[in-house]
């Protein structure tokens, strides 16, 4: 009965070869004309946003981050940086500095009155950071 059962299941593999080889191809064809589709529909997408350029974003603010156990006050030089993004040129032109986050973190400092803080910059996720200026910062604690 086992051997009886596998030769009836070859049999249906076999069966009807011109109709299973056309729609393998043609499950080739669709595959390929949807990969095709989607690739050029991405590359036209990245061609309309122009081509890379840099751009030097001016008066960026300075996020302090505390624990929030620290009760000090902290006086800030400078209080604004100015950060360098790469992108498209079409999306730079829209970039504003209320999009850039440059973060000096306080949590890991000791007890010293005055110290450099190096700082940490976030850009969206369709631009790249290229450069901060000044790259740290002079905290001073206020008594």
């Amino acid at each position: 009965m086992n051997r009886h059962y596998l030769k009836t299941y070859l049999a249906r593999i076999v069966e009807n070869p011109g109709w299973k080889l056309v729609s393998l191809l043609l499950s080739i064809g669709l595959w390929v004309v949807i990969r095709i589709a989607v690739v050029e529909a991405y590359e036209a997408n990245q061609e309309n946003r122009g081509p890379l350029a840099s751009r030097q974003i001016q008066q960026v603010p300075i996020i302090i981050q505390t624990s929030s156990t620290d009760t000090n006050r902290y006086v800030i030089e400078p209080q604004v940086v100015s950060v360098s993004v790469q992108g498209q040129s079409v999306l730079l032109e829209t970039l504003d500095a209320g999009r850039i986050r440059v973060v000096a973190d306080l949590t890991q400092q000791s007890g010293e009155d005055a110290f450099a803080v190096a700082l940490e910059v976030e850009v969206p996720d369709d631009f790249t950071f290229r450069d901060c200026q000044p790259q740290s910062i002079r905290v001073g604690r206020v008594n």
